[in-house]
């Protein structure tokens, strides 16, 4: 009758603690995710809500697991950003978890406020727009040779142009924008 009852106990616990999407993973692709996965932008599906994940379960985790999703190439041993999408193991492990537990919606009522995103450039009115002119499918580096002299600016973004998932982060004409401090 013991071993019944830890049993029981032991398996209570696990499901207790078995992530589910609207407490623990929609705030992790809030915030590291749906900038892409979205309607009208690169993801190739968006993850807004447990009816848009659920489907793609096991692809997050095996995307998150080899660390190609979210994207982030830059190399932390040259300092930390404020821009970082790379997500903690912590948030790997749930993830994983969810997935690993059947992909479970939990309380709706545990989920976050939607996110709210600001259409057409990020960083707000830019002071400069260059048009490369340059499809990315053909080109992974494209020098913009713009300025003379000293230019500081405080944010920048690339649109890629065509937002059809490619695999190619994008491609089509691109431009980028700048903003001085």
């Amino acid at each position: 009758m013991r071993l019944f009852t830890l049993a029981l106990l032991t398996a209570g616990i696990s499901i207790a603690q078995t992530p589910t999407f609207s407490k623990d993973v929609a705030p992790i692709l809030q915030k590291h995710c749906q900038e892409c996965h979205r309607a009208g932008e690169i993801g190739p599906m968006p993850l807004l809500s447990y009816t848009d994940a659920r489907p793609w379960a096991k692809s997050i985790k095996e995307a998150v697991v080899s660390r190609r999703m979210p994207p982030w190439s830059a190399d932390p041993h040259y300092g930390q950003f404020s821009n970082d999408r790379s997500l903690t193991q912590a948030e790997i492990n749930t993830l994983v978890a969810w997935a690993d537990g059947g992909a479970q919606q939990g309380n709706p009522k545990d989920a976050p406020a939607p996110r709210e995103f600001t259409e057409g450039w990020q960083i707000g009115k830019p002071d400069l727009v260059l048009d490369t002119g340059v499809d990315c499918s053909r080109a992974r580096h494209h020098p913009v040779h713009a300025f003379r002299g000293a230019h500081r600016f405080h944010r920048g973004q690339v649109d890629p142009g065509n937002r059809s998932p490619s695999g190619e982060q994008g491609c089509g004409p691109s431009r980028g924008a700048l903003r001085a401090p």
